[in-house]
């Protein structure tokens, strides 16, 4: 920590607008997460909602 008190402001690694970049990446990668899981959930509640389909026009077909 010593020798980045010499650095410009910008070069130094631990200065406050990096500390900004990386919270702000750690937000990105977490919302990221989210809209997978909530892709995922999504696309299964489909699957089911095509097998539901599919098992009524099978009924109405047999009922026919």
């Amino acid at each position: 920590m010593n020798r980045e008190g010499k650095l410009p402001k910008l070069d130094r690694e631990y200065n406050y607008h990096n500390r900004m970049i990386e919270r702000q990446l750690e937000k990105l990668n977490a919302l990221n997460i989210e809209v997978n899981n909530v892709k995922e959930e999504l696309n299964s509640a489909n699957n089911q909602l095509n097998i539901t389909k599919g098992e009524l026009l099978s009924l109405e077909e047999n009922r026919n």
